[in-house]
């Protein structure tokens, strides 16, 4: 899944989804295992957090939790790059093989990962908005 510049934290404890004091979103809470300081492992979660501001409209709360990761220009830039590749697959195409092979390109990858991470911000939203 491409994030842009989100960093996933680390903590003991499994955060909430969603704190309405602090604001606060936690996505894709995985339970992970770290080193401490001995090297000696310990059990935690991984997830990523973002703030979000006090308009709790749907389409607002995912707009921030996306432009956490990516900055619109970069949405953009995804979108474009993806559709340049696809605009090519189709022309070199002599077959339908030689087209889906066309689509095996670094653009459309990191493009599908993109849609993977919007479409967790958009479940992490809902959820938001679910639990007001």
């Amino acid at each position: 899944m491409e994030t842009g510049i989100l960093q996933r934290k680390w903590a003991p404890i499994a955060p909430a989804q969603y704190d309405k004091e602090t604001r606060i979103v936690c996505m894709d809470i995985q339970p992970e295992t770290r080193p401490d300081e001995n090297g000696d492992p310990v059990e935690g979660f991984s997830f990523f957090q973002v703030e979000i501001d006090s308009l709790m409209d749907y389409g607002h709360i995912k707009s921030q939790l996306i432009e956490a990761g990516f900055a619109q220009k970069d949405e953009f830039g995804l979108l474009m790059n993806a559709v340049d590749d696809i605009i090519v697959a189709v022309q070199d195409a002599g077959s339908w093989a030689a087209f889906k092979n066309g689509l095996n390109t670094a653009a459309i990858t990191k493009f599908v990962g993109f849609c993977e991470f919007r479409a967790m911000c958009a479940q992490s939203a809902h959820y938001v908005i679910d639990n007001l």
